[in-house]
Formats: structure tokens, sequence, C-alpha cells
């Protein structure tokens, strides 16, 4: 029996639970990042309010059986050129339990079926698992294999995928 899997724009009464995915999003990067903890215990993650205020940003819960799997957050801009023509997936997660499951292609492909044009998805150059992960998916979505190409944003170095969804 197969894995009922959703995906839903989050609602602004389920912020909190973003909020608490994106604790164990960034408890992942913690090593290779070397991110620490705020005074409270927490990692430090600014602007989550505006996904909820700016209709240019959306928010997303996976849920796999009806539980809690993960969410993508989702701008209506480029985070490189600022060019508004263009998607970027400025995060995505999907909790272990549900990872090599099919869940994860399966919700970023559904995304960016949704969200029709040119998209552009960086990953941090250390994270081969992460690279593995946007190469398959994209390759699913494009049927055919898309290269990341090293780029600058700011002072971070990133590999970054472009591609059209049609």
């Amino acid at each position: 029996m197969g894995l009922e899997i959703a995906v839903r724009r989050a609602a602004s009464e389920e912020q909190h639970v973003i909020a608490n995915l994106l604790q164990l999003y960034m408890y992942e990067f913690s090593a290779s990042q070397g991110t620490d903890l705020n005074s409270d215990g927490r990692y430090e993650w600014d602007g989550l309010d505006d996904y909820w205020n700016d209709r240019r940003l959306s928010p997303f819960l996976v849920l796999v059986d009806g539980s809690i799997a993960g969410f993508a957050l989702i701008q209506g801009c480029s985070a490189i050129t600022c060019q508004t023509d263009v998607w970027d997936m400025e995060d995505f997660f999907i909790l272990a339990k549900y990872r090599r499951r099919g869940v994860g292609i399966r919700v970023a492909n559904d995304l960016m079926r949704q969200f029709r044009g040119q998209w552009e998805i960086r990953v941090l150059p250390g994270n081969g698992p992460a690279l593995n992960f946007w190469r398959a998916a994209i390759a699913r979505l494009c049927r055919k294999e898309i290269r990341s190409k090293p780029t600058f944003v700011g002072a971070r170095e990133f590999e970054v995928f472009r591609f059209e969804s049609a």
C-alpha cells in the first residue's frame, strides 16, 4: 500500500508549525554551517512572517498519511537577480522518516508543476544529499539532466539549478 502524500498551502494559524520544522531543518545544517543557537536555545530564522504578508511568497506543509512530514517555502522572485518572473525554492525540508521513499521528489515536482515557468534552486556546494536529490527531482520533471552551476549570492557560493517547468 502506497503513501498518501499531500502538499497544501499553510494557513496563517499554522505558521508555528513551519517555525518548528525550521528548527529541525536548521539543526541539520548546524555542523556544516557553524550555526549557533540564540540565547533561548533556538536557531534564528528571520522573515517567516513575510510568507503570510507578501503575495510573492508561498508557504506549504507536506503531509504523509495525514501526519506532518515537511515544508516548502517558495518565493516569486529570484534570490540571485531579483527577477520577478523566476520561482525560487527558498527552503525545502522532508523529515528523515520519509526520505528515500519518493515523498520529496513527488512534492517538489507537484509544486514545480503548480508554479510553472523559470525556476532557480540553490544548494550549498558541500550538501551532497541535497545536490543528488535536486538532480533527480529536476530530471524527473524536465525529463532530462539539468546541471547546476556555481554561483555567488553575495559572499556565499551555491550550486544553482536553472530550468523551466512547463
